[in-house]
C-alpha cells in the first residue's frame, strides 16, 4: 500500500518514519521543507494539483495529514462557527 504522509517536518511523522522502517508498505514523506535525513518530496496542502500528481503517479492508498499550520485551524474553527 502506498502512504503519503504530510508534514514530514514534524513530530508526528517522526514517529511514522521509525513505523516504515520496518513496513511492507511504501511511505511518501512530504513537506514545504526538505526534512533532515528523510527522503522528501515538495509538497504544499494547498496545491490541489501537486496533490493529484502525486496520486497519479504513486497510486496512493492513504494520506496522513501531520501538516499543521495555524491559519488553517482558525479556518476551519471558523466554518464551524458561521
Amino acid at each position: 500500500m502506498n502512504i503519503l504522509v504530510t508534514g514530514a517536518n514534524g513530530q508526528f511523522r517522526n514517529e511514522m518514519h521509525v513505523v516504515s522502517q520496518n513496513a511492507t508498505d511504501y511511505y511518501i514523506f512530504t513537506d514545504v521543507n526538505q526534512a533532515d535525513g528523510l527522503d522528501t518530496t515538495y509538497f504544499d496542502i494547498f496545491e490541489m494539483d501537486t496533490i493529484r500528481k502525486i496520486d497519479k503517479e504513486n497510486d496512493v492508498i492513504t494520506i496522513v495529514n501531520c501538516a499543521a499550520w495555524t491559519k488553517l485551524l482558525f479556518l476551519s474553527l471558523l466554518n464551524n462557527l458561521i
